[in-house]
Parts: C-alpha cells; structure tokens; sequence
C-alpha cells in the first residue's frame, strides 16, 4: 500500500439554532481513528450573524506526546439523514501533533481555526444539504497518512537493458570498427553519439564492413569493454581481464574521454598494482599522462617515501623529461618534510634526513640537465 487511510467519526449535537445567540461552539469533540487508534479532535463554530463556518482539526491532548507526529492529509465528509456525502471539504497537508493545554497559544489555535476554514461553505448552505440529522451533525474525518519515500518500490526501466540487447542485433548497426589484430566490430552511430561523442566523430558516412574505420593501438578485448560501457554501462568485473588490460583501457579511455571506464580501472590500479623503486617513475608519468590523479598521488607518495633510492635507479634518468614532474616532486617531498618537522617537534628522523637528502640531490640534478 502507498499509504494508510483511518476514519473518526464525530458527533455534534443535538443542534438547536438560536438566533439570539452569536455563536455556536460546541465543546470540541475527540475522536478515535479506525486503524491507528489515535485520539483526534475537531472544533466546529457558527457565526450566526454572517453564516460563516470556522473549523480546526488536531490531535487531542488526550495523545501528548512530545515526540508524537503525523503528516497527514484530511478530509471532512458531512453526512446526510441517508448516510450519503453530503458535502466534503479537504484541509491542506501538515503535520499534526498533541500539545499540552496548560501550555496552548490561543492565538496559535485562533489562526488555525481561521486557516483550516478558508473556502468553507456559508452554513445556511449546508444545512439545505440535509446535514442535521434529528438536529445531529456527522462528520467522518478521512485521515490519510502518506508513507514515508523508501516504502514505495519503483520498478527498474527496462531502458538499460533494451540498449545493452543493441549491442548483439547486427541488423540496424551503420558504423564498423578495425582493431589491433584485424578484428573488426560493429555500433550504432546514434548511440556512440550520445555516448562517446569523441569515438563517433571518428565514423564517417561511408563506413562498411569492407571499410572499416581503423581504432589503432586498440586490443580487440580492450574494444569489447568500451562498447559494453556505451551500451550497458558496464565495468569489466573479471580480475583476469583488469590484471591484463587496466593500463590499456586507460590509454583507449583517454583517447575517446570514456570518464566513467577510464576511472573504474584507475581504481582498480591503485588498489592492486605493486609498485616498487624501478616501476614508480614510469607509474607517475603514465598517471601524469593520462591524468589519473589517483594513481599519480599514490606513486607519488611512494617516490616521496623512498626517493634516496628511486635516485640510485636507472629509471629515474627518464624522470628527468618531465622537469614539470620533478618541481611537483620536490613540493611534496617538502610538504612531508615539514609534517614529519611539526609531528615530532623538529626532533631528528633517519626518514627526514633520507628526504632532506633526496630533496637536495634532484634540486642539484635539475639545475644540472635543465
């Protein structure tokens, strides 16, 4: 069910109009609702001057509860002498709770009531609607408690997977694709436009099976998983396949700005790849290449934590075509040099001195070659 709907049903009366009088106020009425069994309480005023009708629905004081709430939306049916709707009036959704009389603002219950009435019919209107029977006012107050937003289920579009299932109909595909190793694949351009906007640029008008477009440096397992992204969404679950192909999907990614794939296997690098003093500086400038700035901090970090040996390694003259790299380098290796400073209160460190040494060595080294 989307919500739960309770009646009360409230009792005025015997009614007897006096004209002499102003006003007619009832004490307010309580009233148990039929599926929650809380106690509600309605006011029910005449002005016998103007016609006018001024009402306020609550929860009764009876139910004080400093933490009981309800939104709820309400609404009052006037019921003839043959128990049929005379007349129904609706009260805007709020939320409703019990307060403490000894405690109650008048002025507060005097706004609702005027609040609550707006838009009500003039008396003498509804009593022509047979209301009063034997001089008794009916109303059945109609409770309906909306549920909260995660009881609802909303069903999953099946949009997803009607474009996956493209994805194997060879019929209406209009653009075909040559990988490494002579591999040939087949797309729709509309999707790839809407998609991989930077891969469907690639298709021309006159792309057949017999004139494929060429995807150089493009493994054909590599293809496979883009196409299943643009299509479906997916990301490559199977260890084996981001073992292999992590690196060269961040290369294919790249090139055609496929962010979502291209970020999955960067996660995937940084959580499994092992780095070590004679991989980390191809690591940093790959990540710096590719703009994986995960992958580029967390070989950086590993450079900051072992430069004194990254330096003794052949690997380390390749960092030297990326001067850029090395200034950032050298601002991070400072950056710990100065939290390791303010943690132990300038207090000496063999990992201090090992930065402090590395720092000067790459300072000297860069003035030297660049």
């Amino acid at each position: 069910m989307s919500s739960q709907v309770s009646v009360a049903r409230f009792k005025f009366g015997p009614w007897s109009d006096d004209e002499e009088e102003d006003f007619w106020d009832e004490t307010a009425k309580d009233a148990a609702d039929s599926r929650l069994g809380i106690l509600w309480q309605l006011h029910f005023n005449v002005n016998y001057h103007d016609g006018s009708v001024a009402i306020y629905f609550s929860m009764s004081p009876a139910n004080y509860n400093e933490t009981l709430r309800h939104t709820a939306n309400v609404t009052l049916i006037f019921r003839n002498s043959s128990g049929d709707v005379a007349y129904e009036f609706s009260i805007p959704t709020q939320t409703y709770f019990a307060t403490d009389h000894s405690n109650d603002d008048w002025r507060h219950w005097h706004d609702n009531m005027q609040e609550n009435s707006k838009n009500f019919i003039n008396w003498s209107e509804l009593k022509k609607k047979d209301v009063l029977v034997n001089g008794v006012l009916i109303i059945d107050a109609v409770i309906q408690f909306p549920r909260k937003e995660g009881h609802f289920h909303v069903p999953n579009s099946p949009m997803v997977h009607n474009i996956s299932q493209l994805l194997y109909d060879e019929e209406d595909k209009d653009v075909f694709f040559r990988t490494d190793d002579e591999e040939i694949f087949s797309a729709h351009k509309l999707i790839l436009k809407a998609n991989a906007p930077l891969l469907a640029n690639c298709c021309g008008s006159d792309s057949s099976p017999s004139k494929p477009i060429c995807i150089n440096g493009v493994k054909p397992i590599t293809f496979r998983w883009i196409l299943l992204y643009i299509y479906a969404g997916k990301i490559p679950s199977d260890i084996p396949v981001m073992d292999l192909y992590a690196k060269d999907l961040i290369n294919a990614c790249d090139k055609y700005d496929l962010v979502g794939l291209k970020h999955a296997a960067e996660s995937y690098l940084v959580r499994t790849c092992v780095i070590n003093i004679d991989n980390v500086v191809e690591w940093m400038q790959f990540a710096d290449a590719k703009t994986c700035p995960l992958l580029k901090e967390y070989a950086m970090s590993y450079f900051v934590a072992r430069g004194r040996d990254v330096l003794k390694t052949e690997s380390y003259k390749n960092l030297r075509e990326s001067p850029r790299l090395m200034e950032e380098i050298m601002l991070a290796t400072m950056d710990v040099d100065k939290g390791i400073k303010a943690q132990m209160g300038c207090c000496p460190s063999t990992n201090l001195e090992q930065n402090s040494v590395a720092w000067e060595w790459m300072w000297t080294d860069q003035k030297r070659y660049f």
